[in-house]
């Protein structure tokens, strides 16, 4: 021969099935690992109800319910709150609740004031459903020539513009 040393098909074997079992195991301790680790990360996370995106979720959940099976499954709908009704001083919470509100109603565009979240006005015809979120108290009435189609009893409202 050419003078490299030969390995015999014994020792090949032998030393094939120690590799094989050195990889199993450390297949099986690597795997045991990332559970481990897996596991911890998840019993530390914070509880879904204390994420305010996941409240607003479940809280919107009936209005995209009760706009699909109307029909109105993309377009705008208008959203109030209690300073678009009795005007007053502006407060912050009002807008965040409005970018909230757009954020968890996609594909919907929330027109506030003929205005979407980010600040492009809209023209056309006033949108057919209101979303109302009197989060800071419910107001003595709601706008004229609409009628109540979900109360969260939260202070979120859906309403329809009644035909003319």
């Amino acid at each position: 021969m050419d003078g490299a040393p030969q390995i015999d098909r014994r020792q090949w074997h032998s030393t094939r099935r120690v590799i094989e079992s050195i990889s199993i195991v450390a297949l099986v301790v690597i795997s045991y690992w990332n559970i481990s680790i897996f596991r911890s990360s998840v019993f530390t996370l914070p509880a879904p109800e204390s994420n305010e995106l996941v409240v607003q979720e479940e809280r919107y959940k009936q209005i995209r319910i009760i706009l699909a099976k109307a029909g109105h499954t993309k377009g705008t709908v208008a959203f109030i709150t209690n300073r678009d009704l009795i005007p007053g001083e502006r407060k912050e919470e009002d807008d965040f609740r409005w970018g909230q509100g757009q954020y968890v109603m996609v594909p919907w565009i929330l027109v506030r004031n003929g205005r979407t979240v980010p600040g492009v006005p809209i023209t056309g015809p006033a949108p057919e459903f209101i979303i109302a979120d009197f989060w800071d108290g419910m107001p003595a009435s709601y706008p004229k020539g609409f009628e109540t189609l979900y109360d969260s009893g939260s202070g979120l409202v859906l309403l329809r513009r009644n035909a003319p």
